[in-house]
């Protein structure tokens, strides 16, 4: 055997492994979505595909744009189903407000079903699987994570404003824009959160389903009492 030839042989091996290797990472990270790994190949494997018997489970969308003095405008969206159905946990805070609320309870089957279709209608299956830990804060960006009960899990963030993801992004604004609007219909324990042009949070007040402050919490005053 020739010293070229055997290295040829070397040279194939070592495509069929990195090829095995590749997709045994990419199947791995279709289903779990685990986008902590070294790896550049399996950190851009594809999100799993939605299919219309999963059911959508938990949901969670966050817009920031940042401007040129690195000051960031947020949005955060979520929606997830609790052990006590129909009841759901939901948090809020729109673009351009600086305040947030989290429901404890409250029945969004109809927003979960609503946005399990619009991920269905707009795949993101195409698109690497980024975790949100691995996000890059100094850029504006759109990020999607959504969980089912079969398992499937995906994660998003992305950066060029891609048709999927801009279509996901305003249809669930709308979704939660509703569900905002219907606020005084819940009756839940709440809190309303303020936050800092960073993100950081300032203030927190909690309440009783019947509007009543039972506590809080205020960075400016750490021991205060509510």
């Amino acid at each position: 055997m020739t010293p070229r030839f055997l290295t040829i042989i070397i040279i194939a091996l070592a495509a069929v492994a990195g090829t095995l290797a590749m997709a045994k990472c990419c199947t791995m990270n279709k289903h779990k979505c685990n986008a902590h790994n070294s790896d550049p190949e399996c950190r851009a494997s594809l999100n799993p595909v939605i299919e219309d018997t999963d059911t959508l489970t938990k949901f969670r969308f966050e817009r920031h744009e940042v401007n040129a003095q690195g000051n960031t405008m947020s949005e955060v969206l979520s929606l997830s189903a609790s052990a006590l159905e129909p009841s759901h946990y939901l948090y809020y805070r729109f673009l351009n407000s600086n305040t947030g609320i989290s429901w404890s309870s409250v029945d969004g089957n109809e927003a979960m079903q609503r946005l399990s279709q619009v991920l269905r209608e707009n795949p993101t299956d195409s698109l690497p699987c980024i975790d949100f830990d691995d996000e890059d804060k100094a850029r504006t960006r759109s990020m999607i994570r959504a969980e089912y009960k079969s398992g499937k899990k995906m994660s998003v963030v992305d950066y060029s404003d891609s048709p999927a993801v801009t279509a996901i992004a305003a249809q669930a604004h709308d979704i939660f824009q509703a569900l905002a609007k219907r606020s005084s219909q819940f009756h839940s324990e709440h809190s309303e959160s303020t936050y800092d042009a960073s993100g950081k949070l300032l203030r927190r007040i909690d309440y009783t389903a019947d509007g009543i402050v039972h506590g809080g919490y205020d960075a400016t005053k750490p021991d205060a009492t509510f």
